[in-house]
């Protein structure tokens, strides 16, 4: 009788195993550019607010703890979609 590997049982006990429809990817790689244009825009904002009001005005400084929020939250999201979406090749 063969022995299984843990790789064999992975493989066949994973419901995930079957790669995403090209729709999805389409779908998941829009939304990561609508996030990324969504984060830098705010950047933006809260540089040009820097540069006109300071750092002293209660609405810049509201907006640049917003950025500081969001950003690295958008960040690591599309980071790890993108993983995922490749299946983790070259990932050490």
């Amino acid at each position: 009788m063969p022995r299984r590997t843990a790789t064999d049982s992975i493989a066949k006990e994973t419901p995930s195993s079957k790669p995403p429809s090209s729709t999805q990817v389409i779908d998941d790689i829009a939304r990561a550019r609508a996030d990324i244009d969504a984060a830098r825009h705010l950047v933006r904002e809260a540089a040009h607010l820097m540069d006109t009001k300071g750092n002293t005005d209660a609405h810049t400084r509201q907006l640049l703890s917003v950025v500081k929020a969001l950003v690295p939250a958008t960040l690591q999201r599309i980071a790890d979609q993108a993983i995922q979406l490749h299946g983790g090749a070259g990932v050490c």
